[in-house]
């Protein structure tokens, strides 16, 4: 999802009328193109495609199939495996939907008082 936004948005700074990205990453189009979205990227992504759409602009999102032999893609999956073995930087994005935090709360509190309820104190 990084690297789709931070496409989109050199996409807005440019001056190019139409312009194709594609992407592996199957879920992060999804999540970009779906319905609904918690994701704050992905809002970032949608406002800036709304600005270049109100310049008469064009963005095309298309989904390439991973590690099937197209040359742009390897080349890409190359330089980020390059990128994450020999550059130490810290993470420049690190928020996340709150959904998912609810989720992992809700988690851990049922693990934590499973154990606690009267039909499992009188299993033990």
């Amino acid at each position: 999802m990084v690297a789709l936004q931070r496409a989109i948005r050199r996409v807005k700074n440019g001056k190019d009328g139409l312009v194709n990205i594609f992407s592996d990453s199957k879920s992060s189009l999804e999540v970009l193109t779906g319905p609904k979205t918690y994701h704050p990227l992905a809002h970032e992504a949608r406002r800036d495609i709304s600005e270049i759409v109100v310049e008469v602009r064009a963005v095309r999102l298309f989904w390439v199939r991973t590690h099937a032999g197209i040359a742009g893609n390897e080349r890409v999956d190359e330089l980020a495996r390059r990128a994450a073995l020999t550059t130490k930087t810290a993470a420049e994005y690190d928020r996340f939907p709150l959904s998912h935090e609810k989720k992992v709360i809700r988690r851990r509190a049922w693990k934590s008082g499973k154990n606690d309820t009267p039909r499992e104190a009188r299993v033990r």
